[in-house]
């Protein structure tokens, strides 16, 4: 019954969601633990600049994020799993990278706010719950485009405030670019069938072109995003975040020892 089963299509999203959320984890208690202990005070003093002391902090994620993808490219290659074959390293690295990239940023921007280890502790188990639950809900893209993509009601106030709200959630836009394309490079179900299929080559143009689908038990149109475009929204998540742990490392007085005004930007 089982036999053709696309893992990748079945579970993917979820399952290759896990390796970024527990560098978020490992990275923010460990700088909530040098906050507590005033660590990054004592460097300053010592001549340790601010920027010096971050960007310690962006080199270290960067080379833990650049292994995290590279490893797993290279095993599952290695084993010459259909997805990781179909898909060029280019494309799965604009994918892992803009995700792995956004969720360390908001890492940096959570340890910005609080001032505890045990704070740490209890934002992370929140955020492992929020991601599992997103992976569970949204890892099917038919399902997912269906509801916030049908032509019938995409345009819905409701409807659009509440998918534009998702799209800020890494975990959300990673498991619909992640699902989609494992709606054409790996064994899964087609939008038309429901007969499991082999998957073909995914290029560049098909990473970059939208879709009109048709979901075969409905019969409902559902304008379908290119894959680029879930990458996007994962940027743009990532900017805002860098954006607010820019602002807040100057006003929150247990960051940089003194509290820049709320309005210091202008």
């Amino acid at each position: 019954m089982f036999k053709n089963v696309g893992f990748e299509s079945f579970a993917g999203a979820y399952f290759f969601q896990l390796g970024p959320l527990l560098t978020f984890i490992v990275i923010l208690q460990e700088l909530a633990m040098e906050k507590e202990k005033r660590l990054r005070q004592g460097l300053n003093v010592v001549g340790v600049s601010h920027g010096a002391y971050w960007m310690s902090w962006i080199i270290f994620a960067l080379v833990i994020e650049l292994a995290q993808i590279n490893i797993q490219y290279a095993i599952s290659y290695m084993f010459n799993f259909e997805f990781w074959v179909n898909v060029p390293y280019e494309i799965m690295f604009r994918i892992f990278f803009a995700y792995n990239t956004t969720v360390v940023s908001f890492a940096f921007m959570i340890s910005t706010i609080i001032t505890k280890q045990d704070q740490a502790n209890r934002i992370s188990f929140m955020v492992i719950l929020t991601a599992v639950l997103i992976g569970v809900m949204f890892s099917e893209p038919r399902a997912t485009l269906g509801i916030f993509r049908n032509e019938k009601t995409q345009d819905i106030f409701f409807i659009k405030a509440v998918r534009y709200m998702f799209e800020m959630i890494p975990t959300f836009s990673f498991s619909l670019a992640f699902g989609l394309v494992c709606t054409t490079a790996a064994r899964h179900l087609p939008f038309a069938t429901n007969v499991w299929t082999a998957g073909r080559p995914f290029t560049l143009e098909d990473y970059n072109s939208p879709r009109i689908i048709i979901i075969k038990l409905s019969n409902d149109k559902v304008d379908c995003p290119p894959v680029a475009y879930f990458v996007f929204c994962m940027w743009r998540t990532f900017f805002i975040s860098v954006t607010l742990f820019w602002y807040f490392d100057h006003i929150f007085a247990s960051n940089r020892g003194v509290a820049h005004s709320l309005l210091f930007p202008f």
